[in-house]
């Protein structure tokens, strides 16, 4: 008994793709291709509300999603808020506000 294969039946745009039984992948690029059209990427992921994958030398590192309701921020921002009163994140506003220095922008400088 094979593996069973995922046959696709068409790209939708760039690297979205519909299967045979019609479910929408998540759109996947590379970094740099994601670099120079960062801001209508981004409004696109806002606009669609699907997701977007980013990927380093074919590996996946980043996924970019919409926060999809107001209540979803909110418990977002209070699991958090939790985890700094439990004193499990350390937050120091001086150095959460500095810039960073250039070699940790890598490729993006």
């Amino acid at each position: 008994m094979g593996v069973p294969t995922l046959r696709l039946d068409r790209w939708v745009n760039n690297n979205t793709v519909v299967t045979n039984q019609g479910h929408i992948m998540t759109k996947t690029l590379s970094k740099s291709q994601f670099k120079p059209r960062m801001l209508a990427l981004l409004r696109e992921v806002e606009e669609s509300g699907e997701a977007l994958i980013l990927t380093d030398h074919g590996r996946p590192v980043v996924k970019i999603e919409p926060i999809h309701s107001v209540a979803k921020l909110d418990e977002i921002q209070e699991k958090w808020a939790k985890k700094l009163r439990e004193g499990r994140v350390h937050y120091d506003p001086e150095t959460a506000t500095a810039p960073l220095p250039s070699e940790a922008w890598g490729e993006l400088a």
